[in-house]
């Protein structure tokens, strides 16, 4: 009587290795919008956050502006606060003062761009609580119709 050798013949392999690649490539791309999503949401948590500091510092000083050397802005104004230093992952923070809607405020910017998945994605709060999206190149860019929110997942509209 002979053994029999026993172990997985190359069909069953190759049946494995085609399986879990189907899996990877379901769970990948599922992966890096999860993590692009989270992205997004640090951003405009950030907006908003600078945001209620914004009208926190207006509340003190009636205006969005430096009022003097010991009471910077948040907006730009170079002192600890300022939204410029804010470390996200994969967006830059900016502010700038000046006239919104014909009244002298403040525009909010978190533009993407610091990772690759970021790139093309601006988010905007002005003084207004105005929201503004323009959609990276991830998701082929351009922007919601009409442009009133904070897009955070690819298909979703202003209404």
């Amino acid at each position: 009587m002979s053994k029999r050798e026993q172990g997985f013949t190359l069909i069953e392999l190759l049946i494995v290795v085609v399986i879990i690649g189907i899996l990877a490539a379901i769970a990948v791309p599922a992966y890096q919008s999860y993590i692009l999503r989270a992205r997004l949401v640090e951003a405009t948590n950030q907006l908003s956050a600078d945001r209620v500091a914004m009208e926190q510092f207006y509340a003190d000083n009636r205006a969005y502006t430096t009022v003097n050397a010991a009471f910077p802005t948040p907006c730009g104004g170079g002192g600890t606060t300022d939204f410029s230093t804010a470390n996200l992952v994969g967006f830059t923070m900016s502010c700038t003062t000046g006239l919104v809607n014909g009244i002298l405020g403040y525009t909010i910017t978190a533009t993407g761009g610091k990772i690759p998945s970021t790139t093309g994605f601006k988010y905007t709060i002005d003084n207004f609580g105005n929201q503004t999206t323009t959609y990276g190149t991830v998701w082929g860019g351009g922007s919601p119709t009409p442009n009133t929110c904070w897009v955070m997942k690819q298909g979703q509209t202003c209404s």
